[in-house]
């Protein structure tokens, strides 16, 4: 396998989940890889979020920043794609 990745574990998604999907596997010493259409997810179109533990107010682009700080602090490759493929399972007929 000379010249390939190699990868524990390929996070989909750069939102709230697939950040602390990917601290989680730096913290385990994993080799993860996040790939992402675009940083932040939902939250970036997000102005208002209140309550959030820590937080009585903050807006989405704010709280993404402060996910983004905590990321950046392990080594997790990012890469953006620009599409996803739909994938679907069939169940085999019998």
């Amino acid at each position: 396998m000379r010249g390939m990745l190699v990868y524990e574990l390929i996070i989909i998604g750069g939102g709230p989940a697939g950040m602390t999907a990917a601290v989680y596997a730096a913290r385990k010493r994993k080799k993860a890889l996040m790939v992402m259409k675009e940083f932040g997810g939902q939250p970036m179109w997000t102005m208002d979020i209140e309550n959030y533990m820590g937080y009585q107010f903050v807006t989405g682009p704010e709280l993404m920043d402060k996910f983004d700080e905590q990321v950046k602090k392990f080594p997790i490759e990012k890469r953006k794609i620009f599409f996803f493929l739909d994938a679907h399972y069939t169940q085999p007929r019998k």
